[in-house]
């Protein structure tokens, strides 16, 4: 097996394609550059967003809580606001939270109410409002 005579030398056109460019290297550090501001802008805005995240989901909690309230017995479903103290737990995360009771008697079936329950609270400087609306039927008097 003998070497071929007729190869490209080793300091021809082939040997100045390896590597890469001054441009090729800048372009490359560019990209990773923006990528890395990208990450953290996002990293930046996630402690905000995970605020905003648990004070939705306490909303939504103290909704259910004031509702089994109602289908309890222990708040009696007349339209006005609802005190939301019993149920908002030892470190709210929502600011400002209010709860609204909005009763409307279902024509043609006695003891049966259409409630609108609606949480209005502040996170991180914006208002929020979640409403929760259902049927509850107590026996006519």
């Amino acid at each position: 097996m003998s070497r071929d005579r007729h190869a490209a030398p080793l300091n021809g056109p082939i040997a100045s394609k390896r590597g890469f460019t001054l441009i090729e290297a800048m372009v490359a550090l560019a990209v990773v550059a923006v990528a890395v501001v990208m990450l953290a802008a996002l990293v930046g805005n996630e402690p905000a967003a995970l605020r905003r995240l648990e004070a939705h989901r306490q909303a939504w909690e103290l909704m259910g809580a004031a509702l089994e309230g109602l289908r309890a017995g222990q708040i009696v479903p007349t339209t006005g606001e609802v005190d939301p103290e019993p149920w908002l737990g030892d470190e709210p995360v929502a600011e400002d939270v209010a709860l609204q009771l909005s009763r409307a008697d279902v024509a043609g079936r006695p003891g049966l109410m259409r409630l609108e329950l609606t949480a209005t609270y502040r996170v991180t400087g914006r208002s929020y409002q979640k409403t929760l609306e259902t049927l509850l039927w107590r026996p006519p008097p």
